[in-house]
């Protein structure tokens, strides 16, 4: 081998564009207030390879199917020519695994510590209690009641979102994410969040945060706007469960910012990751294993995302086109309650920017109705970096990897059958303003 050569298999092997120190000790402060609101650590975990994940998981000594090529007990490929990957036996000197853990400045990284963990968890727990609590607080008022059908289907429609977000983050710490798992809740776990936000610089990123996190601020202060009205003009006593609802929003507000910011952050640290992954693809493309593997790191993690991102657009834009509909049908009440005019003004502007809102943050996150896009990209990206040359033996491959199909047509479908069913709901009870009140519980 070459003097050259050499010195180019001592490269970092994931390629970067910008040279500034990386890590969680440099993300900006809204990246981190929003991780805090889901109750992520701001830390840089240290992320194994499938491969090695899979293999300190097992009681035995080697894998016995693992995911490509043949190992033995050492870890050494059989299958594979000069794998650089077969020839390691631990994950330090393995080069997917270092692909997977880009140097940073680990004199100043943060380190997750039993306190912190236990303040984390408690956070979670009582945010958990308390939005959980206030969601079926207002069913239990409501049930059998025919009258209220629409107040509680349009409040599910906004609230309910928020209650499911952390019921997704609840399971996502509560169940470790296997190194091969794809489903949906497994892109919430930590170290999948954590480990794909610290390959890339989210410097740039500071603008998309500070929009996320005006949404959520303009819609409690309608809503603290809406509350010191009703305070100051009509209050005979405060109620126990308005507080509680008024309170569990005005963190929904944020819990609900909080969670499409991380998907759009990761997202783009996806499209960013996997430009990386064509860096390294071209700079191993004469060992078939160590390239084989990598995609295959890249695959999971964008299976992951997608059918978290799929499964939530169907979901959101449906139910928020339901919201949508109620708000208009409960909108021709207004010019009827004169006497609640400025009431009914601030609680309708704050819904329809809440509908807003339902519907811009998951769109701009996921920059359409689903990933596939991202991972399509990539493929053409990994043929035009291989040029005139021949094909490199990972695009065999690459080319297999389909991205799961478009869900556009079911999502207008359920978006299309939430519009009929909530303007054929007749006969209802429309004094909303009354029941958001914190001076006011809902009753015959």
């Amino acid at each position: 081998m070459s003097m050259e050569q050499s010195m180019q298999m001592q490269q970092p092997l994931l390629e970067r564009v910008d040279k500034r120190p990386h890590g969680c000790s440099h993300w900006p402060l809204v990246i981190r207030f929003f991780l805090s609101v889901l109750s992520y650590p701001v830390t840089c975990p240290n992320r194994k390879c499938i491969e090695h994940a899979s293999m300190s998981l097992d009681s035995t000594e080697f894998r016995v199917t693992p995911l490509v090529g043949r190992y033995d007990s050492n870890c050494n490929n059989e299958t594979g020519n000069g794998s650089h990957y077969g020839s390691t036996t631990n994950a330090e000197n393995c080069p997917v695994c270092q692909s997977l853990n880009p140097p940073c400045d680990s004199s100043i990284q943060a380190k997750v510590r039993g306190r912190a963990w236990k303040i984390r968890m408690l956070w979670f727990a009582v945010l958990s209690a308390l939005l959980t609590i206030n969601y079926v607080q207002h069913l239990v008022i409501s049930w059998a009641k025919l009258k209220f059908a629409l107040y509680i289907l349009s409040y599910s429609s906004y609230f309910g979102p928020i209650v499911v977000i952390v019921v997704y983050r609840l399971i996502a710490c509560l169940i470790r994410c296997p190194p091969t798992g794809t489903k949906s809740f497994y892109a919430m776990a930590d170290e999948n969040v954590l480990s794909l936000l610290h390959r890339v610089d989210l410097r740039d990123m500071k603008l998309h945060g500070y929009c996320f996190f005006i949404g959520p601020t303009i819609n409690a202060l309608l809503l603290t706007a809406f509350q010191i009205y009703h305070v100051s003009t009509n209050c005979p006593k405060f109620d126990g469960w308005g507080m509680v609802a008024y309170i569990s929003e005005v963190i929904g507000f944020f819990v609900f910012a909080a969670f499409w910011y991380l998907v759009l952050l990761m997202r783009k640290a996806l499209q960013r990751d996997l430009k990386s992954t064509c860096a390294f693809l071209k700079l191993h493309a004469s060992d078939n294993s160590v390239s084989r593997h990598r995609v295959m790191e890249s695959f999971v993690e964008y299976l992951r995302l997608d059918h978290l991102i799929s499964g939530w657009m169907i979901f959101q834009i449906a139910i928020n086109t339901f919201k949508f509909s109620c708000h208009v049908y409960w909108s021709f009440h207004l010019n009827s309650n004169e006497g609640q005019l400025i009431a009914l003004n601030l609680l309708s502007i704050q819904i329809w920017f809440q509908v807003s809102m339902y519907f811009l943050y998951p769109l701009v996150a996921a920059d359409g109705l689903n990933i596939q896009y991202v991972w399509l990209k990539f493929m053409a990206l990994v043929e035009y970096e291989q040029g005139e040359r021949g094909y490199w033996p990972s695009f065999k491959m690459l080319k297999h990897l389909k991205p799961v199909k478009s869900n556009v047509i079911l999502t207008l479908a359920f978006s299309i059958l939430g519009a009929f069913l909530s303007l054929h709901l007749t006969d209802q009870w429309a004094k909303f303003w009354t029941a958001d009140s914190i001076c006011y519980t809902i009753n015959d």
